[in-house]
Order: structure tokens, then C-alpha cells, then sequence
């Protein structure tokens, strides 16, 4: 058995233990689960008039939550949030901040910054929290010249969403 034969199986199960906690947190949503070369994905709907789409990755070390253009889905690289094992005993320990994080993002209206730099594209997730927009999670910088990049006119774009969860566990 390879190593991807067995890593699978695992991925797998953490992808399903995400997708039932969605179910329940957010009945409404209806997400799709897809196995690539070496991870799972899970794709959440975009919002009627939203910008930008969730996606959760699980790989062998982390759990990802990514948003992507709806205009164009496979722009590249865009903005991503990144909850690794980091001297835990293993992936599964991050599991419940992952989802404390994604639910934050899930349940407030949500925006992603892009600036164009000098060298850089940089990227920011902001949550509207109270009338007041408030950074979460880190900045993303992508070098000009990768080409994976969104084009913007200007040197700022502005992507939102509407909460796609509004009574969780309700």
C-alpha cells in the first residue's frame, strides 16, 4: 500500500467529521466534498451576491479555510487561513480551532482585501463585528510576478460576503 493509499482514508474521515459538523451548524448549506492528488476539499456555496466562496482543505498536516473569486474560482492565489499540528501529537488537536475559525468567518459579514504593491499582491480577511470591520487571521503576500494572481484595476479590490451562517446550532 503507498503512502497516498493510506493517507486517504484519514483525510477522508476528517473531511466527513467536518462536513456532518457543517450539516448541523448551517442544514441550509449544501456542500460538495472532492479528493484531489494528496487532499480533500470541501465547497461552500457561494452566498446570493457575494464576492467571494469558501473553501475547507485537509491535508496529511493541516486544515485550510480559503476563499476564492466566484468570477473566477481559479484565479490562483487568493486569500487562505492555516491551522497546522505545530508540536501537537497530531492534525486532529487543531481540529477545534479550525472550526471555531470558520465559523467566526461563516457567521459575519465578511470582506478580502487585495492591494497591489510595488512586488506584491497583499490580501487581508476582515469581519464585520459590531459595525466595525476587524482583521482576522494573517496577511498573504504573493509576488507580482507569479501570474496566479487576480488582476485588479487600481491598486485596492474589495470582495465581500454575507454571513452564510446566521443561527448557528439553531
Amino acid at each position: 500500500m503507498t503512502s497516498q493509499e493510506e493517507t486517504r482514508p484519514r483525510l477522508e474521515e476528517r473531511a466527513a467529521r467536518t462536513a456532518k459538523w457543517l450539516a448541523s451548524s448551517a442544514p441550509h448549506l449544501t456542500v460538495a466534498q472532492h479528493w484531489f492528488e494528496d487532499h480533500y476539499r470541501i465547497e461552500l456555496p457561494p452566498v446570493q451576491g457575494a464576492d467571494i466562496a469558501y473553501r475547507l482543505m485537509f491535508d496529511q498536516g493541516a486544515y485550510t479555510l480559503f476563499a476564492v473569486p466566484v468570477a473566477d474560482p481559479d484565479a490562483g492565489m487568493f486569500w487562505h487561513q492555516t491551522f497546522e499540528q505545530m508540536g501537537a501529537a497530531s492534525v486532529e488537536e487543531a481540529e477545534p480551532q479550525f472550526r471555531e475559525f470558520v465559523l467566526d468567518v461563516l457567521s459575519h459579514e465578511s470582506r478580502i482585501l487585495q492591494r497591489r504593491g510595488l512586488l506584491f499582491h497583499g490580501f487581508a480577511c476582515e469581519l464585520l463585528r459590531e459595525a466595525e470591520w476587524q482583521r482576522v487571521g494573517g496577511q498573504i503576500l504573493v509576488l507580482r510576478t507569479s501570474g496566479r494572481v487576480p488582476r485588479i484595476e487600481g491598486r485596492t479590490k474589495e470582495y465581500r460576503s454575507p454571513p452564510m451562517v446566521t443561527n448557528p446550532f439553531q
